[in-house]
């Protein structure tokens, strides 16, 4: 009985290690035929552009990163992130936010956002999340 209560009391600690989140401020449709521009951040994980840009290649559309622009028009979406690392033997992928953000409004469209538990954390890896961000934040 008490190996039962232990194996679940484990159970119910590792649920809790991870979660994506996705937040739609305005409902949109996304199709292939839209152009995102990557704000590259400069301050986060030298790749993180890359695997955002060619997952979102993947799906088709056209998206390409650089620095912040003064005019965005011919970009119908701009995308910003943030991505934080820990170590634990290993560096992890601790927590990445994504946004997407109608440059002729400013405003933000659609967020995901994925959290790793700094105790009870899993090594995710890093271009499999992005999919899985990617693939919410543009299936709206």
């Amino acid at each position: 009985m008490k190996r039962m209560l232990f194996v679940l009391a484990i159970v119910v600690f590792m649920t809790g290690c991870s979660a994506v989140h996705k937040n739609s401020a305005i409902p949109i449709s996304v199709d292939s035929s839209k152009s995102i521009y990557i704000v590259k951040n400069p301050y986060q994980r030298n790749d993180m552009d890359k695997l955002i840009q060619d997952e979102i290649i993947n799906m088709g559309m056209t998206a390409l990163s650089g620095p912040p622009l003064d005019k965005n028009e011919s970009f119908k979406y701009i995308l910003t992130y943030f991505d934080a690392w820990s170590w634990d033997l290993a560096p992890y992928l601790r927590a990445v936010e994504i946004q997407l953000i109608d440059p002729k409004t400013a405003q933000i469209v659609s967020r995901v956002r994925f959290e790793n538990n700094m105790y009870l954390h899993t090594f995710p890896d890093e271009k499999k999340k992005i999919k899985e961000l990617i693939t919410k934040l543009l299936s709206l």
